[in-house]
């Protein structure tokens, strides 16, 4: 139960950075709301992984530079709705198959991977992020941004799913159990961005293909 409190608190400090950093008109000013969030994830990641695994160092170094910019293109490119909206499904995703992986636990997913990870917390997660997803995205999302809404949703609400399990990949290869602990309750920045680095990556790319 403690722990359960510690995570709610520093979801709620969170959202409230995150509401901050979306509704910020100036580039100048997204750029400096972002840098804390950067120089935290890539400190930690840094600090979590010696200087042997140069291979490993490289890929996450890349996926983050890759990720942290994709946020920043989405919101100076097609607004703070269209970011708000897959940050939403990400978090929706993970906090729900924490939630239902929790509550009804049963099977592992991907033991291999993740050994907390359960077959209800994924199917959970899923329908919940598609579902709500779906209704912010019809309702904020300016009609005709993607030729497929469906197709893209269902994409976005793969991404986080994905972006989650590569993560852990990541921590599972280098024997970690979090990249820090910057974020009581939750670990590192890394362990909360790691969905949404992909799925606003998965839009920028979407967009590219005009799906």
């Amino acid at each position: 139960m403690k722990d359960l409190k510690v995570r709610v608190i520093s979801s709620l400090f969170l959202l409230l950075y995150l509401w901050f950093f979306l509704w910020l008109d100036s580039l100048l000013l997204t750029c400096v709301a972002l840098v804390p969030i950067v120089i935290a994830t890539f400190y930690e990641v840094n600090g979590s992984i010696s200087l042997d695994r140069v291979g490993a160092m490289s890929f996450i170094n890349a996926y983050l530079v890759v990720g942290f910019s994709a946020i920043l293109f989405v919101k100076q490119l097609y607004g703070a709705k269209v970011l708000f909206v897959l940050v939403l499904i990400a978090v929706v995703a993970d906090s729900f198959a924490y939630a239902f992986g929790r509550f009804f636990r049963g099977p592992k997913l991907c033991p291999s991977i993740s050994p907390s990870k359960t077959i209800s917390g994924f199917l959970g997660g899923v329908s919940m992020a598609w579902i709500i997803g779906y209704f912010a995205y019809m309702d904020l999302v300016p009609q005709g941004f993607f030729k497929h809404d469906l197709i893209a949703i269902t994409i976005f609400v793969a991404a986080a799913v994905i972006g989650d399990l590569v993560e852990s990949m990541m921590k599972r290869s280098l024997d970690l159990k979090d990249f820090g602990c910057v974020v009581p309750g939750h670990g590192g920045m890394f362990d909360r961005l790691d969905s949404t680095l992909l799925v606003t990556t998965a839009c920028l790319v979407s967009r590219w293909f005009e799906l």
